[in-house]
């Protein structure tokens, strides 16, 4: 799979609504491959990131130098956990919610003290899916790895389903903003960028003309 590949999809494929997406990956037998997808569509994470690499020196053509990318330690058991948390309601009302969080590391932050993330996953909104998450994740040790593939075995297995890693972080970036308002700086964090500039992308875009069914 090459990134030329992964480009023309994005520009291609027409972006299915949440609701729609969500009821491709219930429809799907295999559970390892429904949890890769349902994992990597819903925490819009980089693959290395839920995945894991060892350390990493490539040699920066743009700076004639080599640069060292530290190891990344796979997604595991230990890092979900299901909370209670207050939010408050547009009508001012507090509300009690059930989050399945996940700490995610961020590979893209500057400030090594904050090299990971929270994302909430609220259980009254994605009850389902929490439960395909849970029923998979419950079969794991603590620290084994989730999705035991290597970066190539997740694009092959991906591509089964005319998808692959970036294609899913957009599907999910693009349903925050046109299903659940989220704006630039809500985005930012979600997505882990350094700056909002590429959230700005997604929130000024017309939608409209790419997503079907709304």
């Amino acid at each position: 799979m090459t990134w030329k590949k992964q480009d023309y999809r994005l520009d291609t494929q027409p972006i299915p609504s949440e609701k729609k997406f969500i009821e491709f990956i219930k429809s799907i037998k295999d559970q390892k491959e429904q949890f890769l997808i349902l994992i990597v569509y819903l925490l819009a994470g980089r693959i290395t990131e839920i995945i894991g690499r060892k350390k990493l020196i490539k040699y920066d053509y743009t700076c004639n130098i080599y640069r060292e990318y530290p190891a990344i330690k796979p997604l595991t058991k230990e890092r979900f956990s299901i909370i209670d948390k207050k939010t408050i309601e547009k009508d001012g009302k507090i509300k009690k919610r059930k989050v399945l969080l996940v700490n995610i590391y961020n590979e893209k932050s500057k400030v090594k003290t904050k090299r990971f993330k929270d994302i909430p996953i609220p259980l009254d909104t994605y009850g389902v899916l929490v439960s395909l998450i849970l029923k998979y994740v419950e079969t794991k040790d603590e620290r084994e790895p989730l999705i035991p593939y290597s970066y190539m075995k997740v694009w092959r297995i991906l591509d089964k389903y005319n998808l692959n890693p970036h294609l899913l972080r957009h599907y999910r970036l693009t349903h925050l903003v046109v299903h659940h308002g989220y704006g630039e700086y809500k985005l930012q964090q979600y997505a882990g960028w350094t700056d909002t500039r590429p959230a700005k992308h997604y929130v000024s875009m017309n939608w409209s003309n790419l997503l079907e069914g709304l």
